[in-house]
C-alpha cells in the first residue's frame, strides 16, 4: 500500500510529465500502483483512499454522541451499566465488545481514578499540628482503621480521554472537637 505522502508525490511527478515507469523505479513500487494512484486522483480529485469497506457500523452517529454524553456525565461507569443505558436508548441488544470498541474509537481509555484528598492544604496541616501540640501524648487515643478501605466509597476505574487521567475529588476532612 502506498502511503499518502507518496501518493501526492506520484501525482506531482505525473503532472510534471515524468513517465510512470520512472516514477515506479524511483519510489520502488510497481508501475500498476502508480497508475492506480493517478487514476484515483483523476476520478476523485484527491489521493486519499475511501477504505470504509466491510460491514456498516452498528451504532449510528447519534448513538455515538449519546454514548459520549454518558461518559462526560459520569466517568466511572461499569461497561455493563453503559450497555444497559445504550440498550434503553437503542431499544435492542448491544454487545460489550461493540461498546468497548466504540468507546476506544471516541478516544477514551479505561484508567484507574486518582482520588487526592480535598483537604490537602499545607496551612491546614500546620494549624492541625499546632492545635494537637497542646495535648500530651497520654491524652491522645488512636484507633486502628486497618479494615477501612477508602476505595469502597467510590469506584476505582473510570473512562478518560487518552490525554490524561481523570481526577475525582471525593474525600473531605471532617474536624471534630476533641474533649
Amino acid at each position: 500500500r502506498v502511503v499518502g505522502h507518496f501518493r501526492w508525490l506520484i501525482v506531482e511527478k505525473i503532472l510534471e510529465g515524468v513517465p510512470y515507469k520512472r516514477i515506479a523505479e524511483q519510489l520502488n513500487i510497481s508501475k500498476s500502483s502508480v497508475s492506480k494512484v493517478f487514476s484515483h486522483f483523476k476520478k476523485y480529485g484527491c489521493v486519499d483512499l475511501f477504505l470504509l469497506g466491510g460491514r456498516s457500523r452498528i451504532l449510528s452517529v447519534d448513538d455515538i454522541k449519546y454514548l459520549e454524553n454518558l461518559l462526560k456525565e459520569k466517568v466511572d461507569w461499569y461497561i455493563w451499566e453503559l450497555q444497559s443505558e445504550m440498550e434503553l436508548w437503542l431499544g435492542r441488544h448491544i454487545s460489550y465488545s461493540t461498546l468497548w470498541r466504540a468507546i476506544h474509537r471516541l478516544g477514551y481509555s479505561h484508567k484507574q481514578l486518582s482520588k487526592p484528598a480535598r483537604e490537602r492544604n499545607e496551612n491546614d496541616r500546620l494549624n492541625f499540628i499546632v492545635h494537637m501540640s497542646q495535648y500530651s501524648p497520654l491524652q491522645l487515643v488512636f484507633t486502628d482503621e486497618s479494615a477501612y478501605d477508602r476505595r469502597t466509597l467510590s469506584r476505582c476505574y473510570g473512562w478518560s480521554l487518552r490525554e490524561g487521567a481523570h481526577i475525582n475529588l471525593y474525600f473531605l476532612f471532617v474536624e471534630k472537637d476533641i474533649q
